[in-house]
């Protein structure tokens, strides 16, 4: 091992030091050039903090010999430099050198590559998470402040309002953590049962009460009292992607018959449809061309 420090051991340093390798994995690549570890330590250590590094002055010159010779040799084999010889003799034990430093500098890159498709797979789940999460808070502020942008959808993956699911149990808490508290709260002595008016979106809740469930109602034509909103549903309403509005008179809910739509009792005004595990109940009360209310409930 040596303490002297040539201009091709710093190159070498620095070109480590770019392409991303640890002070260990550049030590012992100096140490593979003869260079002592401590001092190869403190040549990383200077590079990464910006400092100017000169290679070392060869401290042992030749000195011509004081006395003639009848064969004197030539000037230029007199004049060559120690270190000369030191770099033969490294070049020599070094010849894997070049593979070894090739290596290391694959190794590094791997490892940087390993580690970048990682946190691009972690950011990428993380955005997928916040959009949805984004996604169902627009919705649900847009609700707040405009009824007609609330939307409710019933498809073959599930009952959802402004983007958030309901179950067969917290219908109530979907519809405050959307809405807000509702608007009043009455109680049917006869069902003994409450429900939650959210008058402004037409919309009722008769939650849960033993074993049974919770209960929506969509209510078209809101004439107020213990079982109407004050306001209609002025809101979307898709079952099976079908817009379902007002004026939906049955013959237009005839697309729904391949899913199993069924009329009540002759002239009751009334069609059930059983769909997603949903039971859903389409009420005509003043005449055919008026849809007064729907009325979903789980099975």
């Amino acid at each position: 091992m040596t303490e002297e420090i040539l201009q091709s051991d710093i190159d070498l340093a620095r070109k480590l030091i770019t392409v991303g390798c640890g002070d260990a994995e550049i030590v012992q690549a100096l140490q593979y050039r003869r260079i002592a570890p401590e001092r190869a330590s403190i040549l990383v250590q200077e590079l990464r903090q910006g400092r100017q590094v000169e290679p070392d002055k060869d401290s042992n010159p030749v000195v011509p010999r004081a006395y003639s010779e009848p064969a004197r040799p030539a000037a230029s084999s007199l004049s060559r430099p120690l270190n000369s010889s030191r770099e033969h003799r490294r070049s020599r034990k070094t010849r894997w050198f070049p593979i070894l430093v090739g290596a290391s500098v694959l190794l590094c890159v791997g490892v940087l590559a390993v580690i970048n498709h990682r946190t691009h797979s972690r950011f990428a789940n993380a955005r997928v998470g916040t959009t949805t999460e984004n996604r169902a808070s627009l919705a649900a502020a847009a609700a707040r402040a405009n009824p007609a942008s609330l939307e409710i959808q019933i498809t073959q993956e599930g009952f959802k309002i402004a983007e958030a699911a309901v179950g067969r149990d917290n219908a109530l808490e979907v519809l405050t953590s959307i809405l807000g508290p509702a608007t009043r709260t009455n109680v049917i002595a006869d069902l003994g049962k409450s429900v939650y008016v959210f008058d402004n979106h037409g919309l009722l809740v008769y939650p849960v009460k033993g074993a049974g469930q919770d209960s929506i109602v969509i209510d078209f034509e809101a004439t107020g009292g213990l079982n109407s909103a004050i306001k209609p549903f002025s809101g979307t309403l898709k079952i099976a992607e079908m817009p379902i509005t007002a004026t939906s008179d049955p013959k237009a809910l005839a697309s729904l018959e391949t899913l199993g739509l069924k009329p009540g009792e002759t002239n009751s005004g009334l069609l059930t449809l059983k769909y997603n595990k949903l039971a859903l109940l389409f009420a005509y009360l003043k005449g055919p061309d008026q849809l007064s209310l729907v009325e979903i409930d789980f099975n």
